[in-house]
C-alpha cells in the first residue's frame, strides 16, 4: 500500500554503544515511528509487550563504553557490509550485531 518503513531506535542514536546494535532497532512504518517519537512512554510499553526484556538488556549494555569516531564508524560499516553479503549468499543467515 506504499507505506514507508523506518528504522526506529529503542535508545537514541547518540548512545554509541547501542547505536549499531541490532537489538536496538525495530522496523516500523513512518507514522508509527513519528507517533512513538512523540510519545516515548507508549513506545517503551510497546517494546515491553512485543519484545519483553529487550529494554533491560540494552540498559545493561549502555553501561559499557565504546570509543567513537570515524575509525569506529568505518569498522561498523565494514562489518555490516560483510553481514549483508552473507545474507545475500544465504537468506537463512542471521545478521550479527557489530558490538
Amino acid at each position: 500500500d506504499g507505506a514507508k518503513l523506518d528504522c526506529a531506535h529503542i535508545f537514541g542514536r547518540r548512545d554509541a554503544i547501542t547505536r549499531w546494535d541490532m537489538m536496538n532497532a525495530v522496523c516500523s512504518c513512518s507514522t508509527c515511528h513519528r507517533t512513538f517519537t512523540e510519545n516515548p512512554l507508549d513506545f517503551f510499553h510497546w517494546i515491553e509487550s512485543y519484545l519483553p526484556g529487550r529494554e533491560d538488556l540494552l540498559r545493561e549494555k549502555r553501561r559499557g563504553f565504546l570509543k567513537g569516531g570515524k575509525r569506529v564508524e568505518k569498522e561498523v560499516a565494514a562489518h555490516y557490509r560483510v553481514q549483508l553479503a552473507l545474507l545475500g549468499e544465504n537468506p537463512e543467515h542471521r545478521i550479527v550485531s557489530y558490538n
